[in-house]
């Protein structure tokens, strides 16, 4: 191959490369403050906008912390049940992990990491990036297999107490 050729090719290659990596949002920094870690949510947690969850018990926080750095960039499989919109990978943060007495790996995530509060999600909805910004990446290809969840009510004596995403100085 010719030189001009290997410039060419290159030349091409990184043009590929900037319109592809230009179709995807950049992420966000991460949190600095409001997220869990270390011990089980409480309802005092999920009130002030740290948690998005808490499981309880008897007036007992019997969620079991997984060992995981907090926060962290993910994506999330956000299934749309009305069927308004398609379903789709999007990017959040993760502000929680936690096991439920059941066993379930949940995950507390926020859209925009400015917010307080959050959503939970599965582990099979939420694939793990890391603490390190990810840049432009393109989102996963195909869709989870995700089984249908038995949300913590599978010991219909845990209280799932849930917290909602909202802007920071919110009600």
């Amino acid at each position: 191959m010719t030189r001009a050729a290997h410039i060419q090719l290159a030349a091409s290659a990184a043009l590929v490369l900037a319109v592809t990596c230009h179709q995807y949002p950049s992420w966000p920094d991460l949190p600095r403050i409001h997220f869990i870690s270390g011990h089980a949510a409480t309802s005092q947690d999920v009130r002030r906008g740290d948690a998005a969850f808490a499981f309880e018990r008897g007036g007992q926080y019997v969620g079991h912390p997984v060992h995981l750095e907090i926060p962290q960039y993910a994506w999330y499989y956000d299934r749309d049940f009305t069927h308004m919109r398609p379903d789709t990978w999007r990017q959040v943060v993760l502000i929680q992990a936690e096991r439920s007495p059941s066993g379930e790996l949940w995950y507390g995530f926020r859209y925009d990491p400015k917010h307080i509060g959050g959503i939970m999600a599965l582990e099979q909805e939420i694939i793990v990036l890391g603490t390190v910004n990810p840049g432009r990446i393109p989102p996963p290809g195909k869709a989870p297999t995700i089984a249908p969840p038995s949300y913590p009510a599978s010991d219909s004596r845990v209280n799932v107490i849930l917290g909602a995403e909202r802007e920071a100085g919110g009600a």
